[in-house]
């Protein structure tokens, strides 16, 4: 892989473990969300228009990766409402590879070489590995302690659905203004779990407040994509898209160093065997 794109790639997953930090840290989490897509949904709109629309026959795929990627940013949420951004981000981002592997299998018919499962029982270690605590430590309400680990391989499912949908999408059309204006579809649909139970008052308060932080989650998340776009352009998809899962390094060491959340070792530790298992995939 050249030089640029390595450093693109880590870049890039730097600035999506950075926003994910950032919106755990909040405590209205639906709505900063909801305001950071929507934010990111406007500045992108000039180039999803300037690309031109969809072709009717991709609008299914357009509207279907849309409501699932509203759906996992809910659960996003949900995830880091109740659990350790260092258990969360490295069991969703770790195991949508893992997903994916298996849809390749059932519904493309691929096979797995020996490189390929052996990544894959790497993944599924390191993500015991960095559940280990949620799974053996009985704190108080245990019930909901194994649910954000629930929660978190939800996440991943829907990652992986969602980059079926799209990777599917962009065979029929360019990719820029397509995931563009799928990002735009997300913010509409994302919106009832945006204001369930809060109102628009609320929401504009938590607005006002938090704007500086929504615009650097807005930019972060839309730069992380546009540059992973470029990086596909220049070097290899399979590592590039590999590679860029360290950011559930990053993440652990996060959560250890800045949030001092517990088990910050174990975590880190899980989540390079998570990483070094993805990397066995992609060059399988």
């Amino acid at each position: 892989m050249p030089a640029l794109a390595l450093g693109l790639v880590i870049f890039a997953a730097i600035l999506h473990a950075g926003w994910n930090l950032l919106l755990k840290q909040v405590e209205e989490k639906y709505i900063v969300t909801w305001w950071s897509v929507l934010f990111s949904a406007v500045l992108a709109l000039p180039v999803a228009l300037g690309g031109g629309l969809p072709e009717a026959g991709v609008w299914p795929y357009l509207i279907a990766s849309a409501l699932t990627e509203a759906f996992y940013m809910a659960a996003l949420a949900s995830a880091y409402q109740m659990s350790d951004f260092s258990l969360v981000y490295p069991i969703a981002r770790g195991a949508a590879p893992a997903f994916l592997a298996l849809w390749a299998m059932l519904l493309l018919d691929e096979q797995l070489t020996a490189a390929g499962v052996s990544g894959l029982v790497m993944v599924v270690a390191g993500l015991l590995v960095v559940g280990s605590n949620e799974l053996l430590t009985r704190r108080n309400t245990t019930s909901i302690r194994p649910l954000g680990i629930a929660l978190a391989l939800g996440i991943a499912l829907l990652i992986s659905i969602y980059s079926i949908l799209d990777g599917l999408a962009v065979q029929l059309t360019p990719a820029t203004p397509y995931t563009l204006i799928m990002l735009g579809l997300t913010g509409v649909f994302f919106t009832p779990f945006a204001l369930r139970g809060n109102g628009w008052r609320k929401t504009l308060a938590v607005g006002r407040s938090h704007w500086r932080r929504i615009l650097v989650i807005g930019v972060a998340g839309l730069l992380a994509y546009g540059l992973v776009l470029n990086i596909y352009a220049i070097g290899p998809i399979s590592y590039a898209g590999a590679i860029r899962e360290v950011s559930i390094v990053f993440a652990a060491l996060a959560g250890w160093k800045l949030l001092g959340e517990p088990m910050g070792r174990v975590r880190v530790f899980g989540s390079v065997v998570i990483f070094i298992g993805i990397l066995m995939i992609a060059i399988s």
